[in-house]
């Protein structure tokens, strides 16, 4: 039998996991710390808190990828 590849769990739940917190929303599992999760920003990326239960949040999808949403920059500030 082979063995599992790939990817870290926490809890149960791999990291990276798409998530719908009730107070922060879409959001992604990072990780874990005596039975509470990390939860992360889909906009940016950063931690929105270390102390989720899991029965705050419902798993929705694995998210292969995360990107980060910029926001825009003035083009003449470029170049000049």
């Amino acid at each position: 039998m082979r063995q599992r590849h790939g990817g870290t769990i926490s809890l149960g739940l791999r990291r990276g996991v798409l998530a719908r917190h009730v107070k922060y929303g879409l959001c992604y599992i990072g990780g874990n710390l005596k039975n509470r999760f990390s939860l992360h920003s889909l906009k940016t990326g950063k931690r929105v808190t270390q102390t989720a239960k899991r029965e705050d949040f419902k798993v929705l999808t694995r998210i292969v990828f995360r990107t980060q949403f910029l926001s825009p920059v003035n083009s003449v500030g470029l170049l000049g």
